[in-house]
């Protein structure tokens, strides 16, 4: 399905702004992808920018109808997270989800996730989905952590069309998780970056130790400081490495 609906763009400034700008129209539904081979006004988490050079990566969009609570809204962070390291692992790759939904390789980021939801009476009437997956990039600005891209990785040049017919069979394959949330928060935490290590956080400009425990089913960050268990939001928290 995934493969099948998909709108070729060889500039925008969002993947994820031009889908949304669609939403009235009748092909804005299930399986739609937007797919674009330059952005001028990427974003990834917290507002930063994501860089890639022209035809380098891949940049899609990917419209979904999850029919979930909007209290549930996290699974759909949980769902790509798991398809992009499903995909990482069938290179040879050894992927790990920095949460909320970043992907490193190596302590490296080679992917982010941007999530759009469009909401009706409590509940999660679709969401875009935007994919930014570091492929044949060679040389990256400085970014805290590092960007690395497959080719980076593994050498050789990766084809664009074949890489993302992959990625979204595996998301296709993965889909049905939705349904299953107890498996899909298993999958997710067996690929989640540094638990039950210490690592380095900062909060509010202090620096300290804690150890990542788990994620909430609502997306909060489980870290045990000083033999306790604390909960953080995105804005509350930043982990150092």
């Amino acid at each position: 399905m995934f493969n099948k609906n998909i709108i070729k763009l060889s500039e925008v400034d969002s993947t994820n702004n031009y889908a949304l700008s669609l939403k009235n129209n009748t092909f804005f539904k299930h399986g739609l992808v937007i797919i674009s081979d330059y952005q001028t006004s990427g974003v990834g988490q917290r507002g930063s920018s994501w860089e890639s050079e022209r035809s380098k990566n891949l940049l899609l969009s990917i419209v979904i109808e999850p029919d979930i609570l909007l209290a549930d809204r996290f699974d759909v962070s949980r769902l790509i997270c798991i398809s992009i390291c499903d995909y990482l692992r069938s290179l040879g790759l050894n992927p790990k989800i920095k949460w909320p939904n970043d992907i490193l390789v190596d302590n490296s980021k080679i992917a982010g996730v941007l999530i759009h939801n469009l909401i009706s009476e409590g509940k999660i009437t679709h969401s875009v989905v935007g994919v930014g997956l570091n492929v044949n990039q060679i040389i990256f600005s400085e970014y805290f952590p590092k960007a690395v891209s497959i080719r980076n990785k593994l050498g050789g040049e990766f084809n664009l069309e074949e890489v993302r017919s992959s990625l979204l069979d595996f998301f296709e394959e993965n889909f049905f998780m939705l349904k299953n949330r107890n498996e899909l928060q298993i999958k997710y935490l067996e690929d989640l970056f540094m638990r039950d290590k210490i690592a380095l956080f900062e909060r509010e400009n202090q620096r300290f130790n804690g150890i990542i425990k788990s994620v909430t089913l609502d997306g909060l960050l489980i870290v045990e400081i000083a033999k306790k268990s604390k909960e953080f939001n995105l804005k509350e928290i930043k982990m150092i490495f």
